[in-house]
């Protein structure tokens, strides 16, 4: 009897997701872009690449990298990000100084939830795992700080398109039941809260952190929205967004493979991230414990699913796990760490930066 209800769930899942896509494609042309999970298609870095530039970042007692989770750079700087530090090199890969320190004193940080860069003020912005917001200068300054009055647990911060934008995600409880409610801040340039938007509410089922950090994109005109759930929810959120002032509007459509659902259906596919510019579509997911990378190519109508990453036959040679840039979706990064029988001590790693075709 538990074996029918569970096919007969999926069925009526799927029918219920072929419905809502026909009536988007009829209503709105959404682009509809299908994922063959069990598919290895690779693709080399040069065939989507028309510029790939390599930046080695100095190594000092101060500037040792381990697990960064942003890069951000302007035309003068690199900021790497990591949970317990900020370290800021000039664009020649030279360490420059650590932005704030590890504390629970003014103008210190017991950890970091993310930062960026506000390049129209040219500050260095960030939220702390205490829900402090923070400001500094590029000498290390602190401009701003003050205790954030929300409780919101995870925080993701970004500058795109000259505002600076502020993605939060909060267990609540509604009628005795858990939900995850998600909100998108507008902030002014010290951080202060000036408009919100309303994601989405699901149902709780654990707040989980997530590897990276590029929900919020922008392609030079648009600028994009995809949150993940990796919790146990049984469904897939496969929809990109588009912003449109304070309208969330459906732009795209990802059409994995049996809803991303098993025979007894449970959700075996986890989403992190679905950005695009105009050309490209690129997806990173799990799939049965394995990592894949998927790219689209609108031009020529051309699908890509790499396991473990891109090959990078500019440079390395190896398989490359590549991240759009300031949250630019022309642009991207990957960090590639070069050692050799004459190595000495592990160096830091290579940043390479690279910008897409059109």
């Amino acid at each position: 009897m538990n074996t029918i209800f569970k096919t007969f769930k999926i069925i009526l899942y799927c029918m219920i997701s072929i419905l809502m896509l026909c009536c988007k494609n009829e209503k709105s042309g959404l682009l509809t872009i299908y994922v063959d999970t069990d598919a290895e298609t690779p693709l080399a870095l040069s065939e989507i690449t028309s510029s790939l530039d390599s930046v080695k970042l100095e190594l000092t007692d101060k500037s040792l990298i381990k697990n960064p989770f942003r890069i951000v750079c302007t035309d003068d700087y690199i900021l790497v990000v990591e949970t317990k530090a900020m370290m800021l090199f000039d664009r020649s890969g030279k360490f420059i100084r650590q932005i704030g320190s590890i504390g629970q004193g003014p103008g210190e940080f017991t950890g970091i939830w993310d930062a960026t860069i506000d390049t129209k003020e040219n500050k260095i912005s960030l939220i702390t795992h205490g829900l402090k917001r923070m400001c500094y200068d590029f000498n290390g300054n602190l401009l701003t700080e003050y205790q954030s009055v929300s409780s919101a647990p995870i925080n993701n911060l970004y500058f795109v398109n000259n505002r600076l934008l502020l993605l939060c995600e909060t267990p609540v409880k509604q009628n005795d039941i858990r939900k995850n409610e998600t909100y998108l801040y507008t902030l002014t340039s010290d951080l202060k809260d000036i408009d919100t938007i309303f994601i989405r509410s699901i149902d709780h089922k654990g707040i989980w952190l997530h590897p990276y950090k590029d929900f919020i994109t922008h392609d030079g005109e648009k600028t994009y929205l995809y949150y993940s759930d990796i919790s146990k929810n049984c469904f897939l959120i496969d929809t990109l967004f588009q912003l449109n002032n304070k309208d969330v509007v459906a732009n795209l459509h990802m059409d994995f493979k049996n809803k991303g659902l098993s025979p007894n259906g449970e959700k075996e596919i986890n989403i992190f991230t679905i950005y695009r510019n105009s050309r490209y579509v690129f997806a990173f997911y799990n799939a049965k414990n394995q990592y894949y990378y998927f790219c689209h190519d609108t031009k020529t109508g051309k699908s890509y699913n790499m396991k473990d990453g891109y090959k990078d036959d500019i440079y390395t040679g190896e398989k490359v796990k590549i991240r759009p840039l300031n949250s630019d979706a022309n642009q991207f990064y990957f960090l590639h760490t070069e050692i050799d029988d004459t190595t000495l001590e592990e160096p830091n790693p290579t940043l390479y930066i690279g910008r897409l075709k059109k």
